[in-house]
């Protein structure tokens, strides 16, 4: 089966993936654990301070007394200001204290001696705000002051404390981390659009907008424009780390819904994701409203939660695409790997004092799991756009083949239909012009000149009636009968045709299966008239139910069925036509007693 192929796959990247992080981070495993400050307080929740004065005062009435969770998410409270007391320790070298933060509003340090706040300048040289502090034998207080206009929710925070050797070394290896993301999304990126312009797919070309934006959006969340001369000024300004997530989300929604083949039972889910962008595009253009024009309500929060619903939404979908086959099972994990990559770095409690290993693995897994993400979904383009090349080229084969055997049936037609008329040609107008021939040699031969004349005309007429196709629909089938009829009734006055027809008007007739009974009958008489010797046929054309019914009889010289070999070309024809259009073809016929065929049509609905 094809999904043992994929659960193979699945392990062998897994393998693979494993052991490009384990290489990674022992490589850097002699690196020595973060040193973290002793203590770390927020100023309680019942009291406020817009000013580091009115801070410092807090701090002398001991309102400092909330532990803040050594955790790198925190839940900032609403407030104007939030303020962190920080105690470091003696220490006789350089210490660096972070943020892991790039995009605060506002985060200004303050160290606190004799009651005089001390400002802190920040080290831009880095991606994150740092400072630095000098040693000092006594214990330091400092107060971290924060604005984020997102406070009330989860804020991504990580402060730590750290010597002067680890602080380079850390900053060095996680340069280098988010060097090769940012590298290999840049790859990622370049190939989904080259696939894209290669194959004028649209679906490729939003998931390389997708990989566009989630580049930004990692720029910007780990402070990469720093580095490149971006100020944080103009991201926050033009709320750019906001828009990323959204125009990510927006471009990615647009690859499921015009990549994914949805069966025939879900396809009412790519209505849904259809509805979601059209929700996502709005939320944007609120955010875009918004940054131009103050408004009064938090957009932040809303476009966060269409995202999460956005994201909720697409597990369910492709749970159900797998569950019907239509993805892989590696695909299926490409997208809950961030999903749960998400929900364990903002809902887990984390120390900060861990191991390499664990503090980047765990730190960066959300990068992690995206790139990853993005390399299996390319596999999965890559190997979906062979597919689709396979089974086009396979169709175009089939195609031509079906053309070729199309073309040689048609002539092998042709020359059946050919042969036939060259061998009535033969056989009626040769006789004539041998018998007028000899008539000529005769002292009667004015008359039988006359009678030769009058015999070969009839011939000729009736061989043109019978040639003649007109077009045929349910609406005219029983008059061109009738009119076909008639005018081998007036051409030929040896044998009368009489035709009985009834069929329900409400019966919906194809106008293939209409032609198909023209010629049907068409042929039948024909081979009566020349064939049978009979004086009289008899043509009942009526319909019963969901069928229709045709009866041809004659009272012509008949034969023994049993010793009948079907190969004469037109009872032939006749019952390749009727299998055609799926009818039953029956006959009956006794020596000097005439022939009767019976043919039943099935119609459908």
């Amino acid at each position: 089966m094809p999904y043992k192929k994929d659960l193979l796959l699945f392990s062998t990247l897994k393998k693979k993936w494993l052991l490009l992080v384990f290489t990674l981070f022992f490589c850097n495993s002699f690196a020595i654990n973060t040193a973290v400050y002793q203590d770390v307080f927020l100023l309680d929740e019942h009291y406020e301070a817009s000013t580091v004065q009115e801070a410092i005062s807090m701090y002398h009435k001991g309102c400092f007394n909330y532990p803040l969770p050594k955790t790198s998410f925190q839940k900032l409270k609403k407030k104007e200001c939030n303020w962190i007391l920080i105690k470091v320790p003696e220490t006789e070298k350089t210490q660096y204290l972070s943020v892991g933060n790039a995009l605060f509003d506002v985060i200004e340090l303050y160290k606190i001696q004799d009651s005089l706040p001390q400002l802190f300048g920040v080290n831009y040289m880095y991606r994150h705000p740092v400072w630095s502090l000098s040693s000092h034998r006594n214990e330091q207080i400092f107060l971290l002051k924060v604005q984020e206009k997102n406070a009330g929710f989860k804020v991504y925070l990580n402060l730590k404390l750290r010597g002067e050797n680890q602080f380079f070394k850390d900053t060095q290896i996680e340069n280098l981390i988010f060097g090769c993301l940012v590298a290999s999304l840049v790859l990622l990126g370049f190939f989904a659009f080259f696939i894209a312009f290669q194959k004028r797919n649209i679906a490729v070309a939003f998931f390389g907008v997708n990989i566009v934006f989630l580049f930004v959006r990692i720029f910007t969340a780990t402070g990469l424009t720093s580095l490149v001369g971006i100020p944080k000024e103009f991201v926050l300004r033009y709320d750019i780390h906001a828009f990323a997530p959204m125009i990510s989300v927006i471009s990615m929604l647009c690859f499921y819904y015009f990549f994914y083949d949805f069966p025939l039972k879900i396809y009412y889910q790519k209505k849904v994701i259809g509805f979601f962008i059209c929700i996502t595009l709005f939320g944007l253009v609120v955010n875009i409203y918004n940054l131009f024009f103050n408004s009064f309500f938090n957009t932040e929060f809303i476009l966060q939660h269409i995202i999460i619903g956005g994201v909720l939404m697409c597990l369910l979908i492709h749970i159900s695409l797998f569950y019907y086959r239509s993805i892989p099972l590696y695909l299926l994990f490409a997208f809950l790997l961030p999903f749960t990559a998400i929900f364990i770095n903002t809902n887990t409690y984390r120390p900060l004092n861990v191991p390499n290993f664990y503090k980047y693995a765990m730190y960066n897994m959300v990068y992690f799991s995206k790139v990853i993400e993005c390399v299996l979904v390319v596999i999965f383009i890559v190997k979906e756009s062979f597919n689709r090349d396979f089974k086009l080229n396979k169709i175009e084969n089939e195609n031509l083949q079906l053309k070729l055997n199309l073309r040689e049936s048609i002539t092998l037609t042709e020359n059946k239909y050919r042969n036939k008329l060259l061998g009535d040609i033969h056989d009626t107008f040769g006789s004539y012009i041998e018998t007028l021939s000899m008539s000529l040699n005769y002292k009667n031969t004015r008359l039988n000149t006359q009678e030769v004349i009058k015999a070969f005309r009839t011939e000729y007429r009736m061989l043109l009636n019978h040639l003649y196709n007109p077009n045929i629909d349910f609406n005219n089938l029983e008059k061109n009968i009738h009119k076909y009829c008639n005018n081998l009734n007036k051409i030929n006055s040896n044998c009368t045709i009489h035709v009985h027809s009834a069929l329900n008007a409400k019966l919906p007739i194809a106008s293939v299966v209409c032609n198909e009974i023209y010629k049907v009958v068409t042929e039948l008489v024909i081979n009566s008239i020349k064939h049978a010797k009979c004086t009289i046929v008899e043509i009942e054309l009526n319909s019963e139910g969901n069928k229709v019914n045709l009866i041809v009889k004659d009272n012509g010289i008949g034969f023994v069925i049993k010793d009948l070999e079907l190969t004469t070309f037109g009872l032939q024809s006749v019952k390749n036509r009727v299998e055609l259009i799926k009818g039953t073809f029956t006959m009956d016929s006794k020596l000097n007693k005439g022939t009767i065929i019976d043919i039943i049509i099935p119609i459908e609905n």
